[in-house]
């Protein structure tokens, strides 16, 4: 007797079969009825109405496309301090820079648990690979450029809350185009 939670069970990704409701039959660039633009994703090769999309239709609601999404946010640079529960100094990371609404406690959290401390290549290249755009591409360190340097400047860590969120949400969306969560590459931008 096998149940649907069972180690044999088929998981189908993406979902197919599913229509985006947000679409409702109108091109890209249309208004809506109050005279609206609405933005889609969609650039060329739109389904047509009532063909079913196949994987994830993100529509873009906060960002402009070809514009850097950072640029929306006010940016502080702090330096924080990691203490043991004895009070005791355990780390200091100078320079961060993070979005304001970051500042106090929440930049503390962030900068102690998601930025990483140390083992981050100051030079990286792209790593080709069939059926990846060239702007998802993962990263590799670049050696050539790196026995340039001094092996102590070689390496370092994030201080900067753009490589963070960069390197977060590139992985995600890596591993969805991966996956073939996205319905196209509009989608995964």
């Amino acid at each position: 007797m096998s149940s649907k939670w069972s180690t044999n069970s088929i998981i189908k990704h993406p979902p197919s079969g599913r229509t985006n409701p947000l679409r409702r039959g109108k091109p890209n660039g249309a208004a809506n009825n109050e005279g609206e633009m609405i933005m889609q994703t969609r650039i060329k090769g739109d389904s047509v109405v009532g063909e079913a999309e196949t994987g994830l239709v993100i529509e873009r609601r906060f960002t402009t496309a070809g514009e850097d999404s950072f640029d929306a946010f006010d940016w502080i640079e702090m330096d924080v301090e990691i203490r043991n529960p004895d009070g005791s100094m355990a780390d200091t990371i100078e320079g961060v820079k993070l979005p304001s609404g970051f500042s106090g406690v929440p930049g503390k959290v962030c900068a102690q648990k998601y930025l990483r401390k140390a083992g981050v290549p100051k030079h990286l290249r792209k790593v080709p690979e069939e059926g990846v755009p060239v702007w998802l591409q993962r990263s590799a360190p670049d050696h050539e450029r790196l026995q340039t340097m001094d092996a102590e400047q070689r390496m370092g860590g994030e201080t900067d809350g753009r490589e963070l969120f960069r390197r977060l949400a590139g992985t995600w969306t890596y591993w969805g185009w991966k996956y073939g969560y996205f319905a196209s590459e509009a989608d995964a931008r």
